[in-house]
């Protein structure tokens, strides 16, 4: 399982998680979103992938990701987090 709070790249990861949670997104957009190298993205993608917290639209071109089932199935787990990072702003 992968640690989003606890490690270096954790908020990064649920700010990607946080954008995705409302409507599929690209990587190309999400690097824009955030400000952030494509390919530093794409890293903190293939974690959360790996992870079983995203999945892929698994298109050539385009590829779009968007919350795992399983992640959905425990919504309230991604909510807790949001909220522990409106708390913490500035702290991680």
């Amino acid at each position: 399982m992968l640690n989003i709070a606890g490690t270096r790249g954790g908020l990064v990861r649920l700010r990607i998680l946080l954008l995705i949670k409302d409507r599929p997104h690209n990587t190309n957009e999400l690097s824009r979103m955030l400000s952030m190298d494509y390919k530093s993205v794409q890293h903190h993608m293939r974690l959360l992938e790996k992870a079983s917290l995203i999945m892929s639209s698994k298109k050539t071109y385009d590829n779009e990701y968007k919350l795992s089932t399983l992640l959905e199935a425990n919504i309230d787990i991604l909510k807790d987090l949001e909220n522990m990072e409106k708390v913490n702003k500035g702290i991680w």
